[in-house]
């Protein structure tokens, strides 16, 4: 945090950053001083090996992640595979694939330290296709309780 600013505030109504992957699914992030803060909205049937990877042209990152609403699956690198679901936190290496479970999309949390978001976009270049951000909004099907 700068020293001009004791308290920061972004809304991911108005995001620094969006993404639309392949199937349809968005995410949003926000960037501030120490960390950047996304919202994914992952529809049924999404899969970041599918859905993700063919835009990243790069392995899957270290996640650290809190689920709203919706379950998803994790594989990891390793092979160990787990469910996660609505309170539930999250932290899974790099190299891993995931995936929605169900018939509902999975809305997740993910927390990134603001040094490590801009050594990951610096060490990808310019050609990514998902560091090309894109106006997106949340599927209107999805409940927001009026915040975004």
């Amino acid at each position: 945090m700068s020293s001009s600013a004791s308290v920061e505030v972004k809304s991911l109504a108005s995001p620094n950053a969006s993404w639309v992957f392949l199937d349809g699914s968005e995410r949003v992030a926000v960037v501030l001083s120490s960390c950047a803060i996304g919202r994914g909205i992952y529809l049924p049937g999404w899969r970041w090996s599918e859905h993700a990877r063919p835009l990243s042209e790069a392995d899957s990152a270290e996640h650290i992640g809190y689920v709203i609403s919706g379950r998803m699956a994790v594989r990891s690198r390793d092979g160990l595979e787990v469910e996660v679901g609505p309170g539930e936190a999250f932290l899974v290496a790099p190299g891993h694939d995931a995936w929605v479970l169900g018939d509902e999309p999975c809305v997740a949390l993910d927390f990134v330290p603001a040094a490590l978001a801009e050594a990951r976009k610096a060490a990808t270049g310019k050609g990514r296709k998902l560091e090309q951000a894109r106006p997106c909004s949340p599927p209107s099907h999805v409940e927001t309780g009026g915040r975004q």
